[in-house]
């Protein structure tokens, strides 16, 4: 609910400032039934040391160069949003 809450945010954000932004959808990173995290979750919780011991959702990332350089991990506001992205460059204001 808390990704279903942020996303039209992060939507309008987007829009307004045409800023590129992807959306990773993790519902299949777990197996509610075997209580593990399946091939693609494991994958991901290697990906980066941020995620070494598990992950919430949202998370809202910024990436350079394929280097995790900052981020939200948690469900953030459209206030806390806007600055994340004017820190990191994408937002001149």
């Amino acid at each position: 609910p808390w990704c279903e809450k942020e996303n039209p945010i992060i939507k309008k954000l987007g829009t307004e400032y045409n800023l590129k932004i992807y959306r990773l959808d993790a519902t299949n990173f777990f197996d509610n039934d075997t209580n593990q995290y399946t091939e693609d979750g494991k994958k991901f919780l290697n990906s980066n040391e941020v995620y070494k011991d598990g992950y919430g959702t949202p998370n809202t990332i910024i990436v350079k160069d394929g280097t995790i350089v900052d981020g939200i991990y948690q469900y953030e506001d459209e206030a806390g949003l806007l600055e994340l992205f004017k820190n990191n460059g994408f937002i001149n204001e």
